[in-house]
């Protein structure tokens, strides 16, 4: 898939349209596609006009653009266009008029983002989905869409291997369907009562956890906010800070948190900020769940998860280093170990919302008591569980967090942005981050081939033992010798013990970071 380092900051663009020299509508598609650095397919090679408005509305937009790309790894696809001057613009919300032109291929790409997060779901669950997406379009989504874009799909698996995993993929391409007939009832969308594309974001607020006037982030992390202090005061809610014009402004247009907009997320186990920009060399990685928006750290997760893999932790750290999926812990009962279903109350999950901590109602520890108490619950018991915040789920604080009696929660200082300034990561980070990736890869290409070597060479070795002991064991006499005459050699020999006795507080250090590896534990358990 295109890469988007092209451009640091690359325009972004709402209420767009695209038309020809001739002044008729058309859709981006057309032009060539970039799949790789300076990789186009061919498209149309007359001239395409992208019409449209940037910095929340200051600036009309009217520039020719020669080619189009797009980023399936966001909670929805990111399409940019190349200008003529070679800038890359970022496409947000089209013009209404202009939707039902590019729906097919929106439907697409859509489609693409959704099983590469999600390579084992269901064709079910996928058309769930893209019905929820596009709600509010005239048409639902169908097969032809699909059918419609059959060499970008094709093209596309091609390019991400992490599409050729899809079960629904696969079978799309192997059944080649073709286009049929839409009913009446793929005309007319039927919507489900409740369901709406905002069942994927944060119903409450990341600074407090408190419902009210929230602005979602359009971006990976799914998250909500209270946008100005007004919306926040009455939850003692620091907010954006935004101003209400400023509010309006935004919600003419995508908003992404600074966390999204600058690739630069939080590990939800350590609390630390990374880049989880793959194109300058990823730090944190995304839990694959669509409906999940917390990172980790490659080495953080594979602490929680190895023991369930069947591989050691380094193994697995190595592994997703490489690019391999996985599932947070969150998705999963911390005591069962068992997954949710919504459909059964007592299966719903009941959330930690400061680390990666899960139970279902039913296994909830007695010491993580509800807002109205249950009988046999103390009366000094801190308040950690509530309902009605979440859809189908409990929100909780588990006893790893010191409650703050003001707040009646713990600590408001879990969400880092990250300092714009600092954003930029440098050349020399880059070509590290990049050379440890390629280091690891061909150590795992060499343990492979050296697990192979190794037991031809045993039957060998094991026959020329006998026969070479005599020399090792005068090559190990003739070393004690020269060291006996050289002391500075002697003293060299000693220094390694030393060095040993120190093993058992650094053991010990180990093991305190070990006891709790979520950053919010470490400043409860230090509050007064």
């Amino acid at each position: 898939m295109a890469s988007f380092d092209d451009e640091a900051e690359p325009l972004p663009v709402t209420n767009y349209h695209f038309e020809d020299d001739r002044n008729e509508p058309i859709s981006f598609h057309v032009l060539p596609i970039v799949w790789g650095k300076d990789k186009r397919q061919d498209g149309k090679k007359e001239q395409i006009y992208l019409r449209g408005i940037a910095d929340n509305g200051l600036q009309t937009i009217h520039r020719a653009v020669i080619a189009w790309k797009f980023d399936l790894f966001s909670v929805r696809p990111v399409i940019s266009v190349l200008s003529k001057k070679k800038k890359w613009i970022v496409l947000q919300r089209p013009r209404k008029s202009f939707e039902k032109i590019i729906r097919p291929i929106l439907v697409t790409l859509h489609c693409l983002s959704y099983v590469i997060r999600n390579p084992e779901t269901s064709a079910k669950s996928v058309w769930e989905y893209l019905a929820n997406v596009f709600s509010l379009y005239e048409a639902r989504p169908s097969q032809n869409d699909l059918v419609e874009h059959m060499p970008l799909i094709r093209e596309a698996v091609k390019w991400e291997e992490a599409l050729a995993k899809s079960k629904f993929i696969v079978n799309f391409l192997e059944e080649r369907p073709t286009k049929r007939k839409l009913s009446d009832e793929d005309i007319q969308v039927r919507k489900k009562p409740g369901l709406s594309t905002d069942d994927l974001f944060d119903t409450v607020c990341a600074f407090c956890d408190n419902g009210g006037n929230l602005l979602c982030c359009e971006g990976r992390c799914l998250r909500s906010f209270h946008a100005t202090v007004k919306d926040g005061e009455d939850f003692t809610c620091e907010s954006l800070g935004f101003t209400q014009d400023e509010v309006d402004a935004i919600r003419k247009i995508d908003f992404y948190c600074k966390n999204c907009q600058y690739k630069q997320h939080q590990c939800y186990a350590c609390g630390k900020l990374g880049s989880s920009d793959k194109s300058l060399g990823a730090e944190v990685f995304p839990c694959t769940s669509a409906r999940c928006g917390q990172f980790y750290h490659p080495h953080c997760i594979a602490k929680l998860r190895y023991h369930e893999t069947g591989v050691s932790a380094e193994e697995l750290e190595k592994r997703i280093m490489l690019g391999e999926s996985f599932t947070c812990p969150i998705h999963k009962c911390c005591f069962c170990k068992q997954g949710e279903n919504k459909k059964d109350p007592e299966l719903q999950f009941a959330l930690c919302r400061r680390c990666p901590t899960s139970y279902h109602r039913k296994c909830l520890p007695r010491d993580i008591r509800f807002a109205k108490g249950k009988e046999g619950d103390e009366e000094d018991m801190d308040t950690r569980a509530w309902e009605g915040l979440l859809p189908d789920r409990v929100l909780i604080y588990c006893t790893k967090h010191r409650i703050v009696k003001a707040f009646g929660t713990p600590r408001r200082d879990h969400v880092k942005f990250p300092d714009v300034n600092d954003n930029k990561i440098s050349a020399e980070k880059k070509t590290f981050c990049q050379e440890k990736k390629r280091r690891l890869t061909s150590e795992s290409l060499v343990v492979s081939e050296n697990s192979v070597s190794m037991r031809k060479r045993l039957s060998s070795e094991g026959l020329h033992k006998e026969k070479n002991a005599p020399t090792t064991h005068r090559q190990k006499m003739t070393l004690a010798a020269k060291a006996g005459k050289h002391s500075k050699l002697k003293s060299a020999i000693v220094k390694p013990s030393s060095r040993k006795s120190s093993s058992p507080s650094s053991s010990l250090n180990s093991a305190r970071v070990m006891r709790c590896s979520n950053e919010t534990c470490f400043r409860f358990n230090n509050a007064g």
